[in-house]
């Protein structure tokens, strides 16, 4: 079948070659995100009635040249760029990600990686693998058909790269389409090199970001038509990293000469490198600038409207005889063999079918291990089976893991997060962890164990020691408040074991059993003195919990996208022991002790809908939570002890009275307006019903059932940048002492989860 229809596809081509006409050349520039305008470029061109007869990319110049000279559309490339799959496949974002692998919410911000024999770092920001597979995918078809000769594309293709130990470009003129056009797509720091004949191959803008030269050697058309995007200079006045490498090492060594059959075009674009929620605009700008530069030369010689259109339907022959991207086999290399063996088992689903689509999730799924490091895919075409062979060249990950974060808000409730695992890929992959975060507001410790047994049904073993502390003030304070007297110390020590097993690849079975100690140190007066006598109330025994999650979202803090649920199901047993003082405060504290023994059911769900093409995000979130645990010694221990509704980024660092409660229902919807690619406005609204509220009575604790409906309410503008969220946001909090709450905020306010809270 390819056979043949690479004889229809010749055939066509000698047609449109006998026509009498100039032949244009199209050389593509790089330019990160600004390089879509070479899509609107096109696009004009072909409204034109103007046939490309070969094309020379360099970078960003390259991936879109590539594609089009495979016989992709203009409008197939817009309509793949405006997509979130293709932003999230630049960002190294994964389609699917393995809960089982990351269940644990983390407040990190960056992390470094070591290897354990070198100590040497990881040379690259994300994960290739997004990208790497859709060019496999995409182009992969087109140079199996053509027999990896760029002569024998739609249109005659070069691409450049950069040879950095020989200090020069190297030009692309056959072998493998898709790894040639990744190596020119890979910018330093930011993707990994491809490597050929023992040669590092980066993005080949570094050396000929503008390749005239080797259309006029490769080619030499009639007329060249130049898409340049010229950016440098702006670029380097700006602060950010990227921008001003990007400016040192790019070199555009664009020379037009004398030569009057060049074309320059260059669309007047101020986007970013890597502002790839902005391509949309790159295209429509490159189309328009382009469509009034052709209105304003006279190109007329070389347009033809009916050749065009011959052209066309030849690209609808080629499109119609390359191959399905079909898998036959999948196989794993650069692994010992009981390394092998724990990567074909997260395959084996995925490629029994041929589905590239099932071996594309379970291949994001391994990515997704902490003991798997770079996965390299390679697709050969196999013309007997008529399928493709995959390879996949995969490296371990680093060892030695660091991580660094936190909170870090406009008042005193911040605090930092240090993070170290070691992982040990041995026939039992094990990863030991610490954590430490402080801060006047949260501290925290944290030391476990991970031993991962992937047989039939896959499932892991985690033994942990934890120590929280949270300290709430009776309001808070800004930097340049004085600082608040705490209120209430609580205190969460927690030693125990879960056993956890997947449930598809969003959803993980979690069963615990944790040995929990709780001691809450409180004032019972409001208007405290902080020379007074504290409560102290303290709880040991035992939590058994069975835990079923789905994580869909694209964000713990700050989600856009995806949806949350969760359903925990506890059983705790253990004694309290208070000393409570007396009420004229004259007298010895009394001592109290109790038995508790209670169950506690928790649902949470939360969902987002999007509307106008992704510009508006609605949400709803629902929560519930039943028990029938008794009151504590006081009411403040009472509220400690009790279930705390934070569903907003100011409520995990407040103590909220009136939405604290042992039975509640609670509902809420949210509304994002996306305001520019990376400025978000949120609104949100939450009402919480207690069963049986919490409440001071004249001899203790007590509860009553007429309780009202609290609401609270905010609006946050939010920046996800590369460093980590950014947030400026005002609160209301229907009924409590403090209910505005104003409030900057850098990182993620994230807590690890407790069998208390």
């Amino acid at each position: 079948m390819v056979i043949f229809g690479f004889a229809v596809f010749q055939c066509y081509g000698s047609i449109a070659c006998a026509q009498d006409r100039p032949t244009v050349g199209v050389v593509l520039s790089g330019g990160g995100a600004r390089g879509a305008a070479h899509v609107g470029f096109l696009k004009a061109l072909e409204e034109a009635g103007i046939q490309v007869d070969c094309i020379v990319g360099s970078s960003t110049g390259a991936l879109v040249g590539g594609y089009y000279a495979a016989g992709w559309t203009p409008e197939e490339m817009m309509r793949v760029m405006e997509s979130r799959e293709f932003t999230n496949r630049l960002k190294g974002i994964h389609e699917h990600s393995f809960l089982f692998k990351n269940d644990l919410v983390s407040p990190a911000l960056f992390d470094v990686r070591f290897s354990g024999n070198d100590r040497q770092l990881r040379s690259n920001l994300i994960s290739s693998l997004p990208l790497d597979w859709s060019l496999m995918e995409e182009l992969g078809p087109a140079e199996a058909f053509c027999e990896e000769d760029f002569d024998k594309l739609l249109i005659p293709f070069r691409c450049v790269g950069s040879d950095v130990l020989a200090k020069r470009d190297t030009v692309f003129r056959s072998g493998s389409l898709v790894r040639s056009v990744r190596a020119s797509i890979s910018f330093p720091f930011y993707l990994p090199p491809i490597w050929m004949d023992g040669r590092p191959i980066y993005d080949g803008g570094l050396y000929n970001n503008v390749p005239l030269d080797v259309m006029r050697q490769e080619f030499n058309p009639d007329i060249i038509l130049v898409s340049a995007i010229q950016s440098a200079a702006v670029e380097f006045e700006s602060d950010d990293l990227i921008s001003q490498l990007e400016a040192l090492i790019v070199r555009d060594q664009l020379q037009l000469s004398e030569a009057s059959n060049v074309w320059l075009i260059e669309p007047d674009l101020s986007l970013g490198t890597f502002d790839f929620e902005s391509m949309n605009r790159a295209i429509e700008v490159g189309r328009e600038f382009t469509i009034k530069y052709l209105k304003t030369n006279d190109l007329g010689v070389f347009r033809s409207t009916e050749l065009l259109n011959k052209w066309k339907l030849e690209r609808s022959h080629f499109r119609a005889a390359l191959p399905i991207f079909s898998i036959d086999t999948c196989f794993v290399r650069g692994l010992e063999p009981f390394q092998q063996l724990y990567a074909e088992r997260f395959l084996d689903k995925g490629s029994s079918n041929g589905s590239a689509q099932a071996l594309k999730q379970s291949l994001f799924l391994l990515d997704s291990d902490e003991h798997i490091g770079r996965i390299d895919p390679r697709a050969h075409w196999d013309s007997g089976a008529e399928k493709f062979r995959v390879e996949l060249n995969v490296q371990t990950e680093r060892e030695l893991f660091l991580e660094v974060g936190g909170s870090v808000p406009s008042n005193t409730t911040g605090f930092g997060y240090a993070g170290i695992a070691y992982n040990r890929f041995s026939r039992i992959p094990i990863q030991v962890k610490g954590a430490l975060a402080m801060g006047s507001f949260h501290n925290s410790g944290h030391l476990g164990m991970r031993l991962d047994f992937h047989k039939r049904l896959p499932f892991a073993v985690d033994i942990f020691s934890t120590t929280n502390q949270f300290n709430y003030t009776r309001s808070i304070s800004t930097f340049f408040d004085d600082i608040q007297p705490l209120f209430l110390i609580a205190e969460e020590h927690e030693r125990g074991g879960v056993l956890s097993t997947p449930i598809g690849a969003a959803s993980i079975l979690k069963g615990s059993f944790t040995s929990l100690r709780t001691k809450d140190q409180s004032y019972s007066d409001w208007l405290f003195n902080p020379s007074d006598t504290a409560d102290v109330e303290e709880f040991r025994g035992w939590v058994s919990e069975l835990q079923w999650m789905h994580d869909k979202r694209d964000d713990v803090q700050f989600p856009a996208s995806g949806g949350f649920a969760q359903l925990r199901i506890q059983r705790f047993e253990g004694q309290t022991e208070a000393v409570v003082r007396n009420d004229d405060n004259m007298g010895s504290p009394d001592s109290l002790q109790r038995v508790h023994q209670f169950f506690r059911l928790r649902a949470l769900g939360e969902v987002r809908q999007s509307a106008w093409n992704r510009r508006i995000v609605f949400g709803l979130r629902g929560e519930l939570c039943l028990s029938d645990e008794r009151l504590r010694s006081t009411y403040r221990a009472s509220l400690a002890q009790a279930v705390g509704f934070q569903p907003m980024l100011g409520s995990k660092a407040l103590f909220l009275e009136s939405f604290r409660a042992y039975n509640f229902i609670a509902l809420g919807t949210s509304l994002d307006v996306h305001l520019a690619p990376n400025l978000i406005l949120k609104g949100e609204v939450h009402g919480f019903q207690s069963f049986k509220g919490i409440y001071q009575a004249e001899k203790g604790p007590g509860l009553r059932s007429d309780t009202p409906t609290r609401w609270m309410s905010g609006v946050h503008l939010i920046s996800n940048l590369p460093i980590g969220p950014i947030s400026l946001g005002l609160e209301y909090y229907e009924k409590e002492r403090t209910p505005w709450v104003f409030e900057a905020h850098w990182g993620y306010r994230l807590f690890r989860e407790s069998a208390r809270r």
